[in-house]
């Protein structure tokens, strides 16, 4: 039996009521968006929230995003955000590609490639090495709040680098063989993260000139690492 309410009717869930006012198309999109939201995958977020575009039919979404909180129990749109912020580029693996200049050589000339920096790998031209999909898959009025997210996202990465890749620990990387695991992941761990910070430069998430100098400063710091790395 359902639990009622002091007035003897049956409670409804967070969200029923309004729900109850909005066309059936909407409705089951609103619902297919929450089934898709406690699944935490990117693609079923990005697409169930495509589909919840699509079904509203001249409503803004305005109204109907609050309507999918409250069915949902938290922000929708905090998770659609999230979802599009993380979504990855599908061209590539991580912003990485095979590099053409080497990948038919032998490993001699593979080891002194100066396209790929002796990876064996190259920037994805797609994505510019970010890893990340570009402006034409995420929704317009979603774009800047997605590059917010990628740009917070990002400082916790060159965070957790500086504190990783000391110049101590470079230093030891740097005389390792070229195939070292460690070696190759470093560089291409770095090839990605100023990839990263090149295009948040080059975005409306950065407005500050002072925050741009400052992630351009740290660019160069990484490009500068990634020479180290590179070469014996």
């Amino acid at each position: 039996m359902a639990p009622s309410s002091n007035s003897g009717q049956p409670e409804r869930s967070p969200g029923a009521a309004d729900l109850g006012q909005l066309p059936e198309p909407v409705v089951k999109a609103i619902e297919a968006f929450t089934t898709a939201a406690k699944t935490r995958r990117i693609e079923n977020i990005t697409e169930a929230y495509q589909a919840l575009k699509s079904s509203a039919n001249g409503m803004g979404l305005q109204h109907l995003l609050p309507i999918a909180d409250k069915v949902l129990g938290k922000s929708a749109l905090s998770l659609i955000v999230a979802a599009f912020s993380h979504e990855k580029c599908f061209m590539c693996q991580n912003g990485m590609v095979a590099c053409e200049a080497c990948e038919d050589e032998d490993a001699h000339t593979q080891a002194k490639c100066e396209h790929c920096n002796s990876t064996g790998q190259a920037s994805c031209e797609f994505c510019a090495g970010t890893g990340w999909v570009g402006n034409d898959v995420i929704p317009h009025e979603l774009q800047h709040a997605v590059w917010k997210s990628r740009l917070k996202h990002t400082h916790k990465l060159l965070e957790k680098y500086a504190r990783l890749y000391n110049r101590v620990f470079l230093d030891d990387l740097s005389r390792r063989a070229m195939n070292d695991p460690q070696r190759h992941l470093a560089i291409v761990e770095t090839i990605r993260l100023a990839s990263k910070l090149r295009a948040l430069i080059q975005s409306h998430a950065v407005v500050n000139p002072e925050h741009a100098k400052h992630l351009d400063t740290a660019e160069q710091k990484l490009r500068a690492c990634l020479t180290m790395l590179s070469w014996k």
